[in-house]
């Protein structure tokens, strides 16, 4: 679906590190337009209780497209003002440490080129932006959990395989998230973003025309593996895997072993047999499938454990109450034909 063209969210100009004191505020004609919309009939989130929206930047622009997100889902929504160090705010919703459920985190901000070619957002490599979510994930109890974060941001992942770690600010957050115990997925854009007047996200490969909204092929999603290396995936809009590492499934997988298994695999034979891509392509489906189904029923047992002991002990500290939790993973064999088969390990999804 084509639609017009709002300002996006891409910027050559430095980024402007000015102090959040001196940031502007949503006015009160905005604030009461969300309080207003929240009254209204409106869809629900898919699959997350709550989303918190990161402003990242002092700009207009930053600003109206964060006002545009919370107003798809504005009883649903916190709004955080977040400057480059950290230091932040709450200016519309929830406090954060009365937010329970599944917790969406979508950060806010214009995509930039670094003079050495890095890719940045809000003025935030990919090791400073974790660490401003990983200090906000702190101000969480721990009956809300964060399950997945979105980039809302240009051009920030360039469609770059996953082996190319030079590139990749999806992978290279997601490393240092999960160190500090935060394994979820991570979405990110490699065209242009722009939010539309009706709140939802829309993509140009040229950022001058042709708007799309929900080109799936636009996302690459980073989640972790078994063994905690990031694997990366890519979906059309009918939901099927088109891409799996940085590697389209049409093209010759033959040698092709995931990255989070690499240190657990023997050499490849000389005499390794072609694989069968629409074999492999299924097979990697199949799996996507069992993952996500295994997840939601893991998930929603999760969620009533952490609703139960907030009952039994709400007189605890967010310190004892904070609670982690690893999926499970299993082996997976694909049998490539000729006896032959690749193994490795698929992690659930959060």
């Amino acid at each position: 679906m084509i639609v017009r063209t709002p300002p996006h969210l891409a910027e050559t100009q430095p980024h402007n590190d000015k102090k959040l004191q001196d940031w502007d505020t949503p006015n009160q004609e905005q604030i009461n337009k969300l309080k207003a919309e929240s009254q209204k009939t409106k869809p629900q989130l898919a699959n997350h209780d709550h989303q918190v929206l990161i402003q990242t930047e002092p700009d207009d622009n930053v600003k109206d497209s964060t006002l545009k997100l919370a107003l798809k889902h504005p009883a649903q929504t916190t709004i955080v003002q977040m400057q480059k160090d950290g230091t932040y705010r709450v200016v519309y919703g929830t406090d954060l440490d009365k937010i329970t459920g599944r917790v969406k985190l979508s950060v806010v901000g214009y995509g930039r080129k670094t003079q050495e070619g890095g890719d940045t957002l809000g003025g935030r490599s990919a090791t400073e932006l974790s660490a401003n979510i990983t200090k906000l994930n702190q101000a969480l109890t721990g009956d809300a959990d964060i399950r997945r974060i979105s980039l809302v941001g240009c051009n920030i992942d360039s469609d770059n395989p996953t082996d190319n770690s030079e590139s990749q600010y999806g992978r290279k957050m997601l490393e240092k998230l999960s160190q500090s115990n935060i394994k979820v997925p991570v979405v990110v854009r490699s065209n242009y973003v722009a939010v539309d007047e009706h709140g939802r996200k829309i993509t140009s490969s040229t950022g001058a025309g042709d708007w799309i909204h929900k080109d799936s092929a636009a996302k690459t999603i980073y989640s972790l593996g078994a063994t905690g290396a990031v694997i990366s995936r890519v979906y059309n809009n009918e939901g099927t895997l088109i891409k799996y590492n940085g590697r389209n499934l049409g093209e010759d997988l033959d040698n092709d072993i995931s990255s989070q298994d690499t240190s657990n695999q023997q050499e490849a034979s000389d005499k390794q047999k072609p694989i069968d891509v629409e074999k492999t392509k299924q097979k990697l489906v199949d799996i996507d499938k069992q993952q996500t189904n295994f997840a939601k029923s893991v998930n929603q047992e999760k969620l009533k454990a952490n609703t139960n002991k907030h009952k039994q002990h709400k007189q605890h500290t967010k310190t004892h109450n904070k609670k982690k939790f690893t999926p499970p993973a299993f082996n997976i064999q694909i049998d490539v034909g000729d006896g032959d088969h690749i193994a490795f390990l698929a992690a659930l999804l959060m």
